[in-house]
């Protein structure tokens, strides 16, 4: 139940419809919204598996080959290695930036729940060059 189509709407049609109808016509779009996503996703998911077959069969004929990449007309397949860090016990990784002086270890950003709450209980400790960014929307639920 979309109430117009198109770029916009002018003041005579807002005046034309109620609150009741707007708030109608922003669930159903969201709930179409969710149908598409929701299909999207199955697709996506579909061809990523696909993705995932080809990709093993890939590995294992170079690993055949004994080769780290082969180049053909459609591309060059080559296997790669991604490497993470992570710890289990981050008293013993501080003491390792602070005993190396190597803060650049850590990434740089604000965990926005954990600040949020320590600004309302701490409103007079706002440090200095903190950035805030409040964005307002209009938020409908189901009747």
């Amino acid at each position: 139940m979309t109430l117009f189509r198109g770029e916009g709407m002018s003041a005579n049609m807002k005046e034309e419809f109620s609150l009741e109808q707007f708030a109608a016509a922003i669930v159903a779009i969201r709930d179409e919204i969710g149908k598409i996503n929701k299909e999207a996703d199955k697709k996506i998911k579909k061809l990523e598996h696909e993705k995932e077959a080809l990709e093993k069969y890939c590995e294992e004929k170079l690993e055949q080959l004994g080769s780290e990449s082969v180049k053909t007309n459609s591309g060059t397949i080559m296997r790669q290695v991604k490497t993470r860090y992570s710890t289990s016990n981050w008293d013993e990784f501080y003491r390792l930036i602070q005993t190396e002086d190597r803060p650049e270890l850590l990434e740089k950003r604000v965990h926005q729940t954990n600040f949020k709450e320590f600004l309302e209980e701490n409103p007079d400790k706002e440090p200095k060059g903190l950035n805030i960014f409040r964005e307002t929307k209009i938020v409908v639920r189901r009747g």
